[in-house]
């Protein structure tokens, strides 16, 4: 019985694949986008306008030829711009005999757009920022402690003056990045901005990475500033204690020194008993509590 069973199921499978290989003989419309793919420009001269990145071109060929195609090849359509100067428009049913994979096995029943108008200018160069684009998830319990670096931080960029007047920054390609415990060193991608060319196509994008924990900093001074020279602030306490939130390191090499915390006499307010004081902390370093919060003042003139 089994044997009846995996006999039919070859003799299926057959069937299948020699129907499936007669299909392929036959021919088929298929519409493709092929990326296009400027060649040939004068030597210090860019294209001027922003072109479409694709043609959409309609094809008429045996169903193993676009099989091929869809499956493996993915050809650019490719143009030459025989460096010559000026405004001209090109039609793209031109090109169609030297893109060789498209004359040698397809009949080209449409293309979309059918023409591009093209101007040529002499090439200049800029330089200008680039900024992450970036998404960045870290494993529980562990955060970023640094500034994030980009080397280069700035990249030059050559082009048609007419598009780089409009270009004053260039942004990484959008990238997503999960459960990150360790200092961060990755090679990103740029964008590239149709018509132009970058010195680097690639930045290295770095910043430091640690585990989060709490500490306690306790008998931190309250400083008084803008205190009047014939005035003199008391506050009770006059030292208070805090319970800071940052990276490990970042924590273990934090001292009192590193820490403001402070009163400003012009902002008080005379007809309340109680002040609030205010704590600077170093980037990246966190304020969980201060106690006590409200300190009690005495003003007193000398």
């Amino acid at each position: 019985m089994k044997k009846k069973i995996l006999t039919v199921s070859v003799l299926a499978i057959f069937s299948i694949l020699f129907w499936f290989s007669i299909a392929l003989n036959n021919d088929y419309l298929y519409v493709i986008n092929s990326k296009i793919n400027l060649q040939d420009l004068p030597q210090n001269y860019s294209i001027s306008v922003q072109l479409p990145e694709e043609v959409s071109i309609t094809l008429k060929g045996s169903g193993w030829n676009l099989l091929k195609y869809t499956v493996f090849e993915k050809e650019d359509f490719v143009i030459s711009i025989h460096r010559k100067l000026g405004k001209k428009k090109i039609e793209l049913k031109d090109f169609v005999k030297s893109n060789n994979w498209l004359s040698s096995n397809f009949q080209v029943i449409d293309i979309n757009p059918s023409t591009l108008d093209i101007d040529l200018e002499r090439s200049i160069s800029k330089t200008v920022r680039i900024y992450p684009v970036i998404k960045l998830e870290f494993e529980e319990g562990y955060d970023i402690v640094s500034e994030i670096e980009l080397e280069p931080a700035f990249v030059e960029v050559k082009g048609a003056p007419s598009l780089l007047k409009n270009i004053d920054s260039v942004f990484t390609i959008n990238q997503e990045f999960f459960n990150i415990k360790d200092n961060f060193n990755v090679k990103v991608p740029l964008k590239i901005i149709k018509g132009t060319e970058y010195s680097s196509n690639y930045c290295n994008l770095k910043f430091e990475v640690q585990k989060i924990v709490d500490n306690n900093f306790e008998n931190v001074p309250v400083k008084v500033i803008n205190l009047p020279k014939d005035q003199e602030l008391i506050l009770y306490p006059s030292k208070v204690n805090l319970l800071l939130k940052s990276g490990i390191n970042i924590l273990g090499k934090l001292n009192i020194d590193s820490i403001n915390v402070y009163v400003d006499f012009e902002k008080i307010n005379k007809d309340e008993n109680y002040v609030v004081p205010q704590v600077e902390l170093p980037k990246f370093v966190k304020l969980i509590s201060i106690e006590p919060n409200n300190l009690e003042f005495v003003i007193k003139k000398n």
